[in-house]
């Protein structure tokens, strides 16, 4: 011991002696079988001048005091050297182990935390090396280090190292090349080279969840602590054998497998490029990341993850607070029943995800849809209050079960989305079995559960192709309180097929739809076929919204028509207000199918219009199929044109019914005597002779400014210059000559069109006289209803 002392007392005189870079070639080291010399000869174990390690033996000295009660509190260590603890040996990354004999397995420094071993110091590994390390896992802790509790593990890496349990046993609780198991500590810097894991998880008991085992290419298991700057390329299998149990409480990452805390913790600057296999939770950076009060930040994975239950690119299950930065690569897939993602598998976030990419495919190849969620970024998303930011999926999502672009599953608390996309194909599986009816979205596959959604300057570009029981969404399953400026271009084929949401939406501006979208017969439940080019149902407010996509759905032999629609923009518009929205997609469906609208009550619409050719079985029209009378005075339509070929209903049907501006007008909910519904200033394109007239009936509606035209009417431009009216800043352009039909592009009135605006009168100017529409027919609705052109004494007049 005396030597020791002198040692230490020379210090000062060795400047700098703990930087150089010296390989100690101990050929053999043991673990001592009583008290050990102390683990250090030089320094003073401060942080201006800390112990020096820089052999095996010093290591394995420092292992036997941690574990026979000396826990170096406070106490700082530097490595001085790369040290190998098994020379001759090389181990591969599949688990192989080459060399003469057996390798030496390591014991840890502090292996049982249950027990108070564990380092309480400060160990810096001054960008050494450790190799050799052979781990056989006979521990509840272990790692170069076991178990580490208030101390910090630094620049240090680790190569040509293998940890491997083939023996079943309890007594592995957490493994990890550098450390164990942590609490209240930070590693910061340290890195495993192509150093692998293998491991059986087990337990003995008849309770499964009783036993947990945590395995990560860094560390193990990780309470209140941080891990900063990391990397593993290194293979990490944990997995359990046939036992009858499903072990999910294993958690296996690149980084960390396991790792909780709400105060003192982050994850940030790590990577992972080995792969990782769980029976239970898996993830490129970490298994389980359970640290809602902390944050994680700049996480990258590059390796293949598979797991059983939740699996991800960076998490397979966790809870944080904020999410940033994070990217994937790597193919992300599971065999058994799980839930996987590109960023995580299941993840709840309490403030902010930002910028998150995957580019890594994700595929779920089991046959059962049961409980199954595979998605880009998180396939089992719990929203709290999140902002999702500049986020984006660019792969393939693949499975049986419910897929997203962005978020497979969305459910509780209020949900933002900002400036996302998804530009991968969602496609659904050739499954087994139906269990349920499975949800396909270009950025979220069932949001149901969410309190509210608000998306915007989002799109999906990528095809979202589902089955017939299924609905399909360029963006999702989803009721959301406001859209704006967000678009689709991937085609969507499902039972339920929407441009845009399967939902309701309370408020839709700016967005459009450019895909294909294919209703087809769901043959599970009630061989419905609904498609729409926007959204399921709009109740609210459509602003400047349009579709250009072929909407389309096949011949459903369900027994009521009334659930079975195609429409250009939403199926049901119920107590909205639309303006300055179109169709220009071809929309063929059967039963009901609206140009516009499926079934239209309680709205109104200004300045719209179809030039999509409409097609039917059952009820079509050019504007809407039906609208639903109410005895509501207030609706209206103005302002508004249909000009695509409205096609006869099929005369299978007796009851067949088709108008140019609307198919049907039901008085099934109409009660008073007054009309329901007046049609100012609109205009269809009659191509039939009158065969088909602008309605099928109008038992409740006051058409009167509802008026039929040619081609060359609307090509002319003076419709465009009628629809515009006193109308300041002007809805209508067109360009004689080049357009057929007038556009909402705000140029104005075309040039000398052979047609003067009449005068504009105020409702109250007028009072008393006799007001006659244009067809000549006097007109008895109060004045203050009307809108559009209208005759009195003699001449038109313009009411606003």
């Amino acid at each position: 011991m005396k030597r020791n002392f002198i040692l230490t007392g020379m210090a000062f005189m060795i400047a700098g002696f703990f930087t150089c870079s010296t390989v100690a070639e101990a050929a053999s080291w043991t673990y001592p079988d009583d008290m050990a010399d102390l683990p250090y000869y030089e320094g003073l174990g401060t942080e201006e001048s800390p112990y020096l390690i820089n052999s095996a033996q010093q290591l394995a000295d420092l292992a036997w005091h941690v574990n026979n009660g000396s826990s170096y509190e406070g106490v700082y260590f530097a490595l001085t050297a790369d040290i190998d603890l098994n020379p001759g040996f090389t181990f591969g990354t599949d688990g192989t182990v080459e060399g003469d004999g057996e390798p030496q397995a390591w014991v840890p420094i502090g292996h049982d935390w249950r027990y108070n071993m564990w380092f309480q110091g400060n160990f810096d590994g001054n960008g050494h090396t450790i190799s050799g390390l052979y781990l056989d896992m006979t521990y509840l802790n272990n790692g170069l280090f076991g178990a580490v509790r208030n101390g910090v593990i630094s620049n240090l890496n680790v190569k040509n190292s293998l940890a491997k349990g083939d023996v079943l046993t309890e007594d592995c609780n957490s493994v990890g090349f550098v450390v164990g198991w942590m609490e209240t500590g930070k590693i910061d810097n340290c890195h495993n080279y192509g150093c692998s894991i293998y491991r059986d998880a087990l337990s003995f008991t008849p309770d499964p969840f009783a036993f947990e085992t945590f395995a990560g290419g860094i560390a193990g298991q990780l309470s209140y602590s941080s891990v900063n700057g990391c990397s593993n390329t290194g293979n990490i299998k944990c997995e359990s054998v046939e036992t009858g149990y499903i072990i999910s409480t294993t958690s296996t990452g690149g980084i960390v497998g396991y790792i909780e805390g709400y105060e003192g913790c982050s994850v940030s600057d790590c990577k992972n490029s080995g792969n990782v296999y769980c029976s239970g939770m898996a993830g490129g950076i970490a298994g389980y990341m359970s640290i809602g009060g902390c944050s994680a930040a700049r996480l990258s994975n590059e390796g293949e993850i598979n797991g059983v239950f939740q699996s991800g690119g960076i998490i397979g299950y966790g809870e944080v607070a904020m999410l940033s930065e994070c990217s994937n690569s790597g193919l992300v897939t599971s065999h058994d029943g799980s839930v996987i993602g590109g960023i995580a598998g299941r993840l709840s976030v309490h403030d902010s995800m930002s910028q998150c990419e995957n580019t890594g495919r994700i595929i779920y190849d089991g046959k059962s849809t049961s409980g199954n969620k595979a998605a880009g970024l998180v396939a089992d998303f719990m929203a709290g209050n999140a902002t999702i930011s500049e986020c984006r999926n660019e792969a393939p999502v693949s499975g049986c079960g419910t897929l997203g672009g962005l978020f497979a599953y969305c459910d509780n608390g209020i949900l933002k989305i900002e400036t996302c996309y998804n530009a991968g194909e969602i496609s659904l599986a050739s499954c087994d079995e139906v269990l349920s009816q499975e949800n396909l979205g270009g950025l979220i596959g069932n949001g149901i559960g969410c309190n509210e959604i608000k998306i915007s300057d989002s799109y999906n570009v990528g095809n979202v192709t589902g089955g017939r029981n299924c609905t399909a969404c360029g963006f999702g399953n989803i009721d959301v309180r406001q859209m704006d400026n967000c678009y689709n271009k991937g085609n969507i084929t499902g039972s339920y097929a929407y441009g845009l949401i399967a939902g309701t939406a309370d408020t839709l501006t700016y967005c459009y739809n450019e895909g294909d979208v294919y209703g087809l017969e769901e043959e599970y439940y009630s061989s419905e076929a609904n498609a729409a080019g926007l959204v399921n149902v709009m109740a609210g407010k459509m602003l400047n919204c349009h579709n250009s996509g072929n909407v389309s759905t096949e011949k459903s032999y369900i027994y009521s028509p009334d659930f079975c629609h195609t429409a250009g923009l939403c199926l049901s518009l119920y107590n909205s207000d639309v303006e300055q929205c179109y169709n220009i997609g071809d929309v063929a469906g059967h039963f009901n199918s609206g140009g516009l609208f499926g079934v239209m009550a309680t709205s109104s619409v200004s300045n719209c219009y179809n030039a999509g050719k409409v097609t039917g079985d059952k009820v079509t029209g050019g504007i809407a199929a039906i609208y639903d009378c109410n005895g509501n005075e207030a609706d209206v339509i103005a302002n508004t044109f249909s000009y695509g070929d409205v096609a006869l209903a099929s005369q299978e049907s007796p009851d067949a019914k088709t108008g140019m501006f609307i198919g049907q007008i039901k008085t099934s909910g109409f009660t008073g005597e007054n009309a329901s519904l007046a049609v100012t200033n609109c205009y269809y394109k009659d191509t039939t002779g009158g065969l088909i007239p602008g309605v099928y009936q109008n038992d409740c509606a006051d058409l009167s400014g509802l008026s039929a035209c040619t081609e060359d009417d609307f090509a002319s431009g003076r419709i465009c210059v009628l629809l515009n009216g006193t109308q300041d800043p002007t809805p209508w352009g067109q360009d004689v000559g080049t357009d057929a039909y007038p556009l909402l592009n705000g140029k104005g009135n075309p040039d000398d069109v052979g047609i003067r605006l009449p005068e504009s009168f105020t409702p109250e100017s007028l009072e008393g006289q006799p007001v006659y529409d244009l067809q000549g027919c006097r007109v008895n609705a109060p004045l203050t209803s009307l809108h559009g052109i209208y005759i009195v004494g003699g001449r038109k007049v313009l009411l606003p």
